[in-house]
C-alpha cells in the first residue's frame, strides 16, 4: 500500500534522518555560543528505528535486572538512549578549542557532565513535533 496523508502527520521521514537540536542559553534563553559556534545537538526521533532499538534494550535491561532484583540506574540507562540516538553535533569542544568528535562515549559524557543539555535533548525528541517537516520553523 502507499498511503497519501497529510505530510503534517509524517513523523517517521525527519525521525530517520536526524534533525538538530538548538542548545539554548539558560542566562539569555538565545543560543547558546561555543567559541562563536552555536551548540547543536542532531539526533534521531522518537519514531526512528534507531530510537526504537535503543528503548528497547534498555527496557529489557530493565526487566533483566527487576528478575535479577538488582537496582537498574534509570538515569544512566536516558543518558545511554540519547548517546545512541545522537548523530552528530557542532560546538563541543575541548578545553583547548579542538572539537569533539560525536559517538556515543563522548555523548554519555557530554550527557552526564551537562544535565541542561541532556534535559533540552530529551525533550526534543520527546516531541514528535520537532521531527514532522511541514511543522512551523521546521
Amino acid at each position: 500500500m502507499d498511503f497519501n496523508m497529510p505530510p503534517e502527520i509524517d513523523s517517521v521521514t525527519l525521525s530517520e534522518a536526524g534533525v538538530p537540536c538548538k542548545i539554548l542559553s539558560p542566562k539569555t534563553a538565545g543560543p547558546l555560543m561555543n567559541d562563536g559556534v552555536a551548540v547543536t545537538i542532531t539526533t534521531y526521533g522518537p519514531d526512528s528505528a534507531t530510537y526504537r532499538k535503543a528503548e528497547k534494550e534498555s527496557n529489557t535491561a530493565r526487566m533483566s535486572a527487576l528478575a535479577r532484583h538488582e537496582i537498574f540506574d534509570e538515569d544512566r540507562a536516558a543518558i545511554e538512549v540519547l548517546a545512541k540516538i545522537t548523530i552528530a553535533w557542532t560546538g563541543v569542544k575541548n578545553r583547548d578549542g579542538s572539537d569533539i568528535a560525536c559517538g556515543f562515549d563522548a555523548a554519555c559524557k557530554l550527557y552526564t557532565r551537562f544535565p541542561i543539555i541532556r534535559d533540552q535533548v530529551a525533550n526534543h525528541v520527546g516531541s514528535r513535533k520537532a521531527f514532522i517537516g511541514s511543522s512551523p520553523g521546521a
